[in-house]
């Protein structure tokens, strides 16, 4: 939980990623278990709401004011880490419970296993 001052004097709570896993309480299908901040992320991957190759938010949730990309610096070096209001923790909620987020998770294909042939590409 990160805490931030407002201009009015109010304070403001963000959760990152770990902490809004913990508080949806999603169990996975295929192993039963509650999922964690890593398959939280790439539930969010797969549905839209941060960005496929990094975990920023998407636009839309950053215009809502759900979300925000914030640095961290750990041990000299500074890390970007997105962050969740509480709001966007229980949007997240209700749609898993209307179940309008998709629970499946895709695998994304390696490097390595696509291969091309010359012929495919001229």
């Amino acid at each position: 939980m990160i805490r931030f001052e407002t201009e009015g004097g109010h304070s403001e709570y963000w959760y990152d990623s770990a902490d809004v896993a913990k508080y949806i309480n999603m169990i996975n299908p295929s192993t039963g278990r509650r999922i964690g901040r890593n398959l939280f992320l790439e539930l969010l991957r797969h549905n839209g709401y941060i960005l496929k190759d990094s975990n920023q938010p998407s636009q839309y949730l950053v215009m809502l004011d759900m979300a925000r990309w914030h640095m961290v610096t750990r041990r000299y070096k500074r890390y970007g880490m997105v962050i969740f209001h509480e709001r966007a923790m229980e949007y997240f909620k209700e749609r898993i419970a209307n179940g309008r987020l998709a629970i499946g998770f895709e695998k994304r294909k390696k490097i390595e296993d696509v291969k091309l042939s010359l012929d495919d590409v001229c």
